[in-house]
């Protein structure tokens, strides 16, 4: 399976070389120290996952936080940056992806971006925490994934030889303008690929969503935020961000990081899977969606998000407040873009 260990999008060579040979400029001691906090912050940058560490979180929150001794470990993700392990809960079965994060901050917007979109459809995998402690009494944190039965990456799904039951029309197809959708409004755009998709399996239907949310956009904007909030009002339009649409050949965006592209890229595959989207999508399901996006009751987000930062560090009431602000401004303009699809259609 193709390898994404890639570099954040920023840390290129050419950013590292610029920013060294800018601080070799200044004079003594301070150009010294300034390579030295370049080339820290690069380091920390360029490390695609941290150990995200914080005080223990007691049971007032346990319907959010669960305990590592809750769960057995199923196996390893076969791709992705991050390190991430299928688990599963062993008092009801439950499934989940366990994974960790590039930083504190990374680590909130993917809980909040998950559970937004989860909010807003509920075949959105919602997001938990797991913590666990060590023997020296430090508590180590990684995001839950809910993972549904019967479910895989499109990647996934597509490789295994599956393909035909997106073509043939025999299968019923929900979900798709809501899944490239879903990936513009939270301005994670820029990490729309194959991989980052995922498609559930019953008898009649193939149902999409859209997962890993790293790369949304932070709600005061962040050195690393590399999308923006958009909103498509053409459908066929939407399969244009898969990134494995395109062909294998490297461009500078892939040199910097900015596309990661699937063996399935360029291929017949990839090829028809466009066409097809561009089949199913419908206008009107596009503007239900904004619909949905903008009457979502995000208010118990918000208060769990308030709540965690009662009990943890790793979480801060500003933040809470700020990702209020954020979707707020997300559903309003969401609003206003499902009320005039619908006017253009009349």
């Amino acid at each position: 399976m193709f390898d994404r260990k890639i570099t954040r999008p920023q840390l290129t060579q050419f950013a590292l070389r610029s920013m060294r040979n800018a601080a070799k400029s200044l004079p003594g001691m301070l150009g010294f120290s300034t390579i030295a906090w370049v080339l820290s912050t690069l380091n920390y940058e360029g490390t695609r996952e941290h150990d995200i560490k914080a005080d223990h979180i007691n049971d007032e929150c346990k319907d959010l936080v669960m305990d590592s001794s809750q769960f057995e470990v199923l196996g390893e993700a076969e791709h992705g940056s991050l390190h991430a392990k299928f688990v599963k809960d062993i008092a009801n079965g439950e499934e989940y992806v366990k994974k960790g994060a590039h930083s504190r901050s990374d680590f909130v917007k993917e809980y909040m971006t998950g559970n937004f979109l989860h909010l807003i459809r509920p075949e959105q995998p919602a997001c938990k925490i797991m913590q666990s402690t060590d023997d020296n009494g430090t508590t180590h944190f990684h995001l839950l994934s809910h993972k549904f039965p019967n479910t895989v990456d499109v990647e996934q799904f597509l490789s295994n030889g599956n393909a035909n039951k997106i073509f043939s029309g025999n299968m019923e197809i929900l979900g798709l303008e809501a899944t490239l959708a879903a990936d513009n409004i939270v301005g994670k755009q820029s990490d729309t690929k194959f991989a980052n998709m995922i498609v559930t399996e019953t008898p009649n239907r193939l149902t999409f969503a859209s997962i890993d949310n790293e790369k949304a956009v932070s709600p005061v904007r962040a050195f690393a935020d590399s999308g923006h909030i958009s909103f498509i009002l053409d459908p066929k339009e939407l399969a244009l961000g898969i990134a494995d649409l395109g062909d294998k050949s490297v461009a500078f965006g892939d040199i910097a990081g900015f596309v990661t592209r699937s063996e399935l890229a360029g291929t017949e595959i990839a090829k028809e899977f466009r066409t097809k989207v561009n089949e199913l999508v419908k206008k009107e399901n596009l503007a239900q969606y904004y619909e949905d996006v903008s009457k979502a009751n995000i208010e118990p987000l918000i208060s769990d998000c308030h709540r965690l930062a009662k009990h943890t560090r790793l979480f801060k009431h500003k933040e809470c407040d700020d990702y209020r602000k954020h979707y707020k401004k997300i559903q309003g303009d969401a609003k206003t873009h499902a009320e005039r699809m619908k006017s253009n259609s009349m």
